[in-house]
């Protein structure tokens, strides 16, 4: 699977427009190096799906309306469905990052997994972020087992699907 382009088109409501991934496979996968340039910021947006960033090098602040959380190199960042956030290089990074659908998960919201995990943490508007730091142990074996899944989806590996949907569930799983 190739990586997408990472630009961010948003209608009036700051509501991002750009489908992420396809209906086979509800994931986009994105890679950038950014700058603190105002040109390479990546405006406030919010998507229905949620979203993992992973830095892999540098520092980067992300902000939601009423916080601000920096990011350090190995640390990573989930952001809920329906947050609206920022983000821009201090002064700069490079990053890795997946947009999906609860449906990568679990296709049927009747299914016990939806239900159990995915629902409550997707409705819970008090949960917006969680910060995952490379100085916890547990929480830097997520980010690592992310940054492979990460590679086997950039690289398109034959089971990219399942490895990636894989460490996405055990991050919800983590969180909730």
């Amino acid at each position: 699977m190739a990586l997408q382009d990472n630009y961010v088109n948003v209608d009036r409501f700051q509501h991002e427009l750009k489908n992420q991934g396809t209906s086979a496979f509800p994931c986009a996968g994105y890679r950038n190096c950014c700058t603190n340039r105002k040109s390479e910021e990546i405006p406030w947006h919010y998507h229905d799906e949620m979203e993992f960033i992973m830095i892999k090098t540098g520092r980067m602040i992300v902000q939601r309306p009423d916080h601000i959380t920096t990011l350090c190199q190995g640390d990573a960042i989930w952001i809920n469905s329906c947050i609206l956030h920022y983000a821009i290089a201090d002064p700069s990074c490079e990053l890795n990052s997946v947009v999906y659908s609860s449906a990568l998960i679990s296709e049927d919201n009747t299914s016990a997994i939806y239900q159990r995990y995915l629902s409550p943490l997707i409705h819970c508007r008090q949960l917006e972020c969680v910060f995952l730091s490379h100085e916890n142990t547990e929480e830097n074996n997520l980010i690592q087992s992310f940054a492979e899944a990460f590679h086997a989806l950039d690289k398109d590996i034959s089971g990219y699907e399942i490895t990636m949907r894989d460490i996405l569930s055990k991050i919800i799983l983590y969180i909730d």
